[in-house]
């Protein structure tokens, strides 16, 4: 996060001190949570009345303790984007909202995008009376990225899967990554898309679409009008652009087998694993299972 003490340390700016307060380093915890300027924004007692008496020790830990706790992290991740963007149009001199109106107008925009959400049409193969619940291959100019995250939280480790098919169903490549620490599911499923669109990018791929089991992200991504900063998929959309088409789809577990499977394996491997035209052994059956299902 370009913050005031990020920038200085790679030498961009020589000051590190908040433009709001002038009294603290600007990290993400002190503009988005501390800064006693922003006070005004998380004044909804109801809401947030543990910001006076819990303490954090750092932006991280903060995002840890709200969804541990069941605090409304979508709320939440609506008004840090709402401070921050506040933030930036001040710093350019951009017309920007007073920072009183803040809460106010991020709780519209929150409800006004779960109503743009509800009516979002989702790319899915095809449509009919029943959920989608099996693998289905893709069109013929494309391929098929399926992508899907595990949190092994006594482990206190993170596991991605990704698997990448042609339209007859054959394995292009696949992949498990092991990350090294248990991150919130928002964290772990933005950086499962990610990984999902650099593995199959680096195969060659230039058509696709990305396909997983978090409805989330996947209508984030589809809905272009809205910022992607409160589920942290800025990278998706910038791995995105490699592609010369990309659609994205939602698919429920059932028909996501193989990249969960691959998401599970990480527990069991130091660090990155990729397979070219295969999957490992103990994922093969899923895979045979999708090719009878439409064969």
């Amino acid at each position: 996060m370009p913050t005031k003490e990020a920038l200085v340390k790679r030498t961009i700016i020589n000051d590190q001190t908040c433009d709001r307060c002038r009294l603290a380093t600007e990290t993400p915890f002190h503009a988005l949570w501390s800064c006693s300027e922003v006070d005004v924004v998380w004044a909804d007692q109801t809401l947030w009345d543990f910001r006076n008496h819990v303490g954090f020790n750092d932006f991280k830990q903060l995002v840890s303790w709200i969804v541990e706790e069941g605090k409304p992290i979508e709320r939440f991740t609506w008004m840090v984007w709402a401070i921050w963007n506040q933030r930036n149009q001040v710093r350019v001199r951009a017309p920007a909202i007073a920072l009183h109106h803040v809460a106010e107008v991020s709780r519209s925009s929150l409800t006004e995008y779960r109503s743009r959400l509800s009516t979002t049409e989702l790319l899915d193969e095809p449509h009919s009376h029943h959920s989608q619940t099996r693998w289905l291959p893709p069109p013929g100019n494309l391929v098929k990225i399926n992508f899907d995250g595990a949190v092994f939280s006594r482990e206190n480790i993170s596991g991605i899967g990704v698997v990448v098919r042609d339209e007859n169903g054959l394995v292009l490549g696949s992949c498990t990554k092991r990350l090294s620490q248990a991150y919130s599911v928002m964290e772990t499923e933005a950086m499962e898309a990610a990984t999902a669109l650099v593995f199959a990018s680096e195969l060659g791929v230039r058509q696709a679409i990305l396909k997983g089991d978090s409805l989330a992200v996947i209508k984030a991504l589809i809905e272009t009008k809205y910022p992607l900063s409160p589920l942290g998929l800025e990278d998706v959309r910038m791995f995105s652009q490699r592609f010369d088409k990309m659609l994205y789809s939602h698919t429920k577990r059932e028909g996501n087998f193989v990249a969960h499977s691959l998401a599970r394996y990480p527990i069991s491997i130091p660090d990155f694993l990729v397979w070219t035209e295969d999957v490992p052994p103990h994922v093969q059956k899923f895979v045979q299972a999708d090719l009878a299902s439409f064969s």
